[in-house]
């Protein structure tokens, strides 16, 4: 019996990372079967015609991951007060403050997200997920009359990305890259 748990613990490949590491090379593979999935719940709620609350509550999510994945981790000032208070507490390694700082690559800002892409990925993944298995569940099939939660639904994400585009003009970031053009 050792022998068979021994050998499949040699053949077992090293990952620390636990189970999602085969995802995270394949980025649009990735997208492509959460599409998948959302397509399958999508279809299911047109086909039941019913568990609208639990299509809110989806939605409401991806706005709150969308928020995230949008945001910068640190406005420009919060960055570098976080970098002076880590070089004067000693908790951290003291970074250059000059103009080409580690925060800086060149003339612009480094965007490091609040919410990293995969984690974005992961956690709507096991929300689309839940949320099939929730339409397998009569009780939470509430009865709703859906177009007042569309429209909350619409107002919310109008008023969430109003206030989203005004930070980020504000601070002067873009959350994704551009093409710069070739000279």
């Amino acid at each position: 019996m050792r022998g068979i748990v021994g050998g499949w613990e040699r053949r077992r490949p090293r990952d620390e990372g636990g189970s999602t590491v085969w995802a995270t090379p394949a980025l649009p593979r990735r997208w492509a079967f959460l599409g998948c999935i959302a397509l399958i719940y999508t279809v299911r709620v047109a086909l039941l015609d019913g568990f609208f609350v639990v299509t809110y509550a989806l939605g409401i999510l991806h706005i709150n991951l969308l928020v995230g994945f949008l945001t910068p981790k640190w406005l420009p000032r919060e960055a570098q007060d976080a970098i002076a208070a880590e070089a004067d507490e000693g908790t951290g390694p003291a970074l250059p403050r000059t103009g080409g700082d580690a925060l800086r690559l060149g003339d612009n800002p480094v965007f490091v997200r609040r919410l990293p892409e995969f984690r974005f990925w992961w956690t709507s993944l096991r929300a689309w997920v839940a949320g099939l298995a929730a339409t397998f569940i009569p009780p939470l099939d509430v009865p709703v009359f859906w177009p007042l939660l569309l429209a909350y639904f619409l107002l919310l994400l109008a008023v969430t990305c109003k206030q989203q585009l005004d930070l980020m003009r504000r601070h002067g970031y873009v959350p994704w890259e551009s093409a710069k053009p070739k000279s």
